[in-house]
Formats: C-alpha cells, sequence, structure tokens
C-alpha cells in the first residue's frame, strides 16, 4: 500500500494526494532529485507526465534507474492535442484507477488540475467518485477554470466528432463542469482561510471540532449543500428546482399550487413559506396526507433527498467531499412541530446517504 504520509513529508512543492496515488512538482527537476528514493520506497510504481513539449529522454531514464513505470500523456488544448488525449485517455483512466502513481506537469499545479478534472468529468463521476481538489486554478490565488473548461469543451467535441454521439447528455457535461468551478472558488483541503470571508462566502468548517456548518452564505461545499441552493431533481413526476422548493411545498394542498413551489429557485420558495399546516401537523404530497410525527413523512423526505442525490451531480459531489467530516446546521428550528425539516434530521439523512 502506498505510503502517502511518508511522501508528504518529503517536503516536495505542492505534493498532494489524490486518487490512490500523489500529485507535486516534477521529479525530473533537480530540485526534486532528493525525493527520488523517498517516494519509491513509499510505494510508487507510475510516474504520468503531463508535459506536452517534453522530449528529453532524462524523464524516462530516472524511472528505469528506479525501477519505475514511466507514461507520458500531453496536456494542452489544441486540437492535435487533445486527438492524442482522448485515444490515450482509456490507458490514462486504467493507470489511475490502479493508484500507486506519480502526476505531474512542471509545477504540479495547472496541467495537473486539468488532467484530473477530464479524468473525473469523462470516468470517474461515472463510478461515483469524488472530483479532485484544485489545486492550480483557485479563484482565491487570482485565477479561475477558463483554460479547464476549454480543455473539457475540445474532449467533449472531439469525442462527439469521432463517435457520432455526445459521450455523456450535454445536461450532465454542463453540471459537471459547475462542480469544477465550484471546487475552483473554495477547496476542502484548503479550508485555509478558516472563517475569512471571501466574496461575502464565510468558511463555516471548524478544523478545531471538525465540523461543517451548512449555510447559504457559506463557502464550498456549504453553499451547495444548503437547502437554497439551486440543485434541481425530478421527483415522483414532479420537477423541483430546490429542495427548498420541495419542501415548502408539502405544506400545500393544492396541487397546482404544490406544483409551482417545487418549480421555484430556494430564495423564491422559502418566501412561501406558511404556519397553517403546524395546528393539526399535516403536510401534503400529490394529494396524500402526511403526519409530520409519523415514520411515513421522514421517509418521504428521505426518498426525496436521495432523487437528489443521485440526479444532481453537484450536490453528491459537494457532499462527498465532507467525508469524515461531522455536518451541522446552526441556526434551524428544533422543535419538530414547528417545522418540516429539524437539524438532526436534515443532517442525518446527508450523513446516511454519504456514508452508505
Amino acid at each position: 500500500m502506498l505510503d502517502i504520509e511518508r511522501i508528504i513529508q518529503t517536503g516536495i512543492p505542492d505534493i498532494a494526494p489524490v486518487y490512490g496515488g500523489v500529485r507535486g512538482r516534477t521529479l525530473s527537476s533537480h530540485k526534486q532529485a532528493y525525493g527520488w528514493k523517498t517516494v519509491v520506497t513509499a510505494g510508487i510504481r507510475l510516474v504520468i507526465d503531463l508535459r506536452k513539449d517534453y522530449t528529453s529522454d532524462k524523464y524516462s531514464e530516472l524511472c528505469r534507474q528506479f525501477g519505475v513505470d514511466y507514461y507520458h500523456y500531453p496536456i494542452d488544448n489544441d486540437r492535435e492535442t487533445i486527438a492524442q488525449m482522448v485515444e490515450l485517455f482509456p490507458l490514462f483512466c486504467e493507470k489511475i484507477d490502479q493508484g500507486d502513481f506519480y502526476i505531474a506537469c512542471a509545477m504540479g499545479l495547472h496541467r495537473t488540475d486539468i488532467a484530473l478534472c477530464t479524468y473525473w468529468v469523462f470516468h470517474a463521476a461515472d463510478k461515483g467518485i469524488y472530483p479532485p481538489s484544485i489545486r492550480g486554478y483557485r479563484q482565491i490565488n487570482g485565477h479561475n477554470t477558463d483554460k479547464i473548461m476549454r480543455v473539457l469543451n475540445a474532449f467533449y467535441q472531439y469525442m462527439t466528432e469521432r463517435d457520432s454521439k455526445e459521450p455523456m447528455p450535454i445536461e450532465v457535461f454542463k453540471e459537471r463542469k459547475e462542480v469544477i468551478i465550484d471546487l475552483s472558488r473554495d477547496v476542502k483541503e484548503g479550508y485555509i482561510d478558516t472563517h475569512r470571508k471571501s466574496n461575502q462566502l464565510v468558511d463555516y468548517f471548524d478544523p478545531d471540532t471538525n465540523t461543517l456548518d451548512i449555510q447559504f452564505n457559506g463557502k464550498y461545499p456549504s453553499n451547495v449543500l444548503s437547502n437554497l441552493c439551486s440543485n434541481g431533481f425530478r421527483f415522483e413526476g414532479m420537477v423541483c428546482s430546490s429542495m427548498e422548493g420541495f419542501l415548502q411545498s408539502l405544506k400545500q394542498k393544492d396541487k397546482d399550487k404544490q406544483r409551482q413551489i417545487c418549480s421555484m429557485k430556494g430564495g423564491n420558495a422559502r418566501k412561501q413559506s406558511v404556519t397553517s399546516w403546524q395546528t393539526d401537523q399535516i403536510l401534503w404530497w400529490k394529494g396524500q396526507a402526511y403526519d409530520r410525527q409519523g415514520e411515513e413523512y421522514l421517509k418521504l423526505i428521505r426518498r426525496a433527498y436521495q432523487a437528489m442525490f443521485d440526479q444532481c451531480e453537484r450536490f453528491r459531489a459537494a457532499l462527498m467531499t465532507t467525508c469524515g467530516i461531522t455536518l451541522i446546521s446552526s441556526g434551524s428550528e428544533e422543535n419538530p412541530c414547528k417545522t418540516i425539516l429539524t437539524e438532526q434530521e436534515f443532517c442525518r439523512i446527508l450523513t446516511d446517504m454519504r456514508d452508505s
């Protein structure tokens, strides 16, 4: 098994674990030469080189000397390189899936982001694997994801032209790109700017308690997990533009009114909140009455969240980045007679889906 902690302790710049391997600055540089012995004894079996214009045999020769395989997977957005990326992609994914690799461009940041995002969008996401952390194209460092998007778009277009069919529905492709953009705004392993405001978003991760407070004004993934976020899904024939829309619709007996609220974004849906249901503790879904304190009601809520988890890539990816973290939602009403979903119920549902 790869001893990732031992590799990280080498201090190689920008070293970080990813998909059963590690990423970092290229080991072909003399500045990282000191790390060779450690990474090999720690279990690295393959070096993946992402530089397009690197033509020297030095790197492959170094790998041979240390008994490590060398694989060249060039990254760029010109058509010739995209074609090469597409043709080599199945083997590239196979090597990533096997783990025990060291993947890098020159600095281990930007092209490495692109390569790993391509792997996730066109391969790993279909297996339910979490998206990669963004380390080069972080907005906090003044970068954006334009270059990643150019490669992903060119990759999608080339595959469509080659195979005479789309590699995935365009809606799914757009959703996965949104996940990448969200990750560039904030990254889990970062949470570097704890409790620092950025673009009016607040980091609600508390490293002391290892908790993430789910709030709509929170930094990713806190905001995406909020019921107010526009995570669209279809549930039992009803189109829901947000979980808030679904939840608020339960307060309406009239089916047409219920359908209207389901289609609303989170903020607009919340404005439709009423308290009349509290009198008899009855909520409604498609003409059927549910006792707020009954087990069938909670089963209904769980099915709705599961539908969103299954259908919404953005929500699913955000939830999976919280593995190992305790979820909370402070400020929520805790009396089940006064709210359609308590903090405990909400966080238990998310945690159960994530850890199942």
